[in-house]
């Protein structure tokens, strides 16, 4: 199965006038050509062009195969903080809440 800029663009439909527009201009020239072209005129259009060939090669599930990643996995958040593991902040909890105010700003009361 192959992925091709169609399916890259069902993400990114805010990208597809931009991308129409590159093609249209390089229409007719060898590709290595017109993205030098690119590269060295129009910064952003080839950041678009990048953007849209990078985003094509990593939905490809053969290359997804071939890395290693089966897609982003929930896990499961450690209900402990681990910040309070060894003791670092135990002075900072003994000495409690410090700050200076803002000045002109209100206070709010607390609940």
């Amino acid at each position: 199965m192959s992925i091709d800029a169609n399916e890259v663009l069902l993400f990114r439909p805010d990208v597809v006038t931009g991308l129409k527009n590159l093609l249209t201009s390089s229409r007719g020239h060898p590709p290595a050509e017109a993205v030098a072209v690119l590269q060295k005129n129009d910064p952003a259009g080839f950041g678009l062009l990048t953007e849209i060939a990078a985003g094509a090669y990593f939905l490809n599930p053969q290359v997804l195969a071939r890395l290693g990643y089966t897609g982003q996995e929930p896990k499961p958040i450690d209900p402990h903080p681990d910040y309070l593991d060894g003791g670092l902040l135990q002075a900072v909890l003994n000495r409690g809440p410090i700050y200076r105010r803002t000045p002109g700003m209100v206070s709010l009361p607390r609940s």
